[in-house]
């Protein structure tokens, strides 16, 4: 685990949507400490709101496979939280 950085306070605009592959846009929460390393955002939600915002995701991620008819868009089973496989993920190690 990574030691925290300063906290966010609610309403701090931390970035903007970007595109990807320069024609879909991106629908992603990261939160990037260097060059190449990615923490799991879900580590740095306020306690008293990671519960409800977490299950958001996991219920976003189950309407989604519903709409496209598909069960196995997202492997959730193998998720360590909402949207993520990873605590932390370091690309430089791939």
């Amino acid at each position: 685990m990574v030691a925290l950085l300063s906290p966010v306070t609610a309403g701090t605009v931390l970035g903007n949507p970007g595109t990807w592959h320069d024609e879909f846009g991106r629908v992603e929460l990261s939160i990037d400490y260097g060059m190449s390393s990615h923490m799991a955002p879900f580590l740095m939600f306020d306690q008293t709101l990671r519960t409800t915002y977490e299950n958001k995701v996991w219920q976003l991620m189950t309407d989604w496979e519903a709409f496209k008819s598909n069960t196995s868009i997202y492997d959730q089973a193998s998720m360590v939280l909402a949207g993520c496989l990873y605590y932390s993920l370091d690309e430089s190690q791939l």
